[in-house]
């Protein structure tokens, strides 16, 4: 997830079984979407491997997706994006560094890994972020859902381009910096947020 922007349209004081409760659930969801992979059931065809080559594109992230099919129509997916990496320094300073693991479903209104998909994926990530938004930093994690779609092209059997966009929708705590390298804090700031997810530009390998 891309946490180029925010939106905040409340501001609160984050209660923090709240915050346990969230990440229980991702925990959970991500949990059971890997025990479906490797179950009995998951010793099938059609399981697709990929990465985004947008993210890779954004500053070095390092992403790959794996999905599940669970009928005709509909694939289990997990994934997983990280960003160690900085470029320049000082107030030059650019860097998104982050954690982020989601899970969710995609719908396949013709049959899976083929043409158009809807999805939607519960969403957590870490981040640290300086000199996209503006010359500030910002330190967080936000937790949420993206919803998306896109299309599937075939170029070969056994190996689909995948392009979408998607939206992120949840809550965020960040505490934001006066610069890239001062760290002069001018707050911290919690609240519902609405943020453009990630482009999807990825090559998939089904196997």
């Amino acid at each position: 997830m891309c946490f180029l922007s925010v939106y905040r349209t409340d501001t609160f004081a984050p209660k923090q079984n709240g915050a346990m409760k969230y990440k229980t659930i991702i925990l959970t969801a991500l949990a059971l979407s890997f025990a479906a992979f490797c179950s009995g059931r998951a010793c099938g065809q059609n399981i697709s491997v990929a990465s985004n080559g947008a993210d890779w594109l954004f500053l070095g992230s390092i992403n790959a997706e794996v999905g599940y099919p669970l009928s005709r129509n509909y694939t289990l997916n997990a994934k997983a994006s990280c960003n160690p990496f900085s470029l320049g320094s000082g107030s030059t300073k650019t860097q998104y560094k982050h954690i982020s693991v989601a899970s969710g479903v995609r719908y396949w209104p013709w049959f899976v890994n083929s043409g158009w998909f809807a999805d939607t994926y519960l969403t957590w990530n870490k981040f640290s972020i300086s000199g996209i938004i503006n010359k500030k930093s910002y330190e967080g994690s936000a937790v949420g859902a993206t919803v998306g779609g896109g299309y599937a092209l075939m170029l070969s059997k056994g190996l689909n381009l995948e392009m979408g966009l998607c939206a992120f929708i949840g809550s965020a705590t960040y505490t934001k910096y006066s610069c890239t390298v001062c760290g002069e804090k001018e707050g911290k700031s919690s609240g519902f947020v609405v943020s453009p997810g990630n482009v999807l530009l990825q090559i998939a390998f089904i196997f």
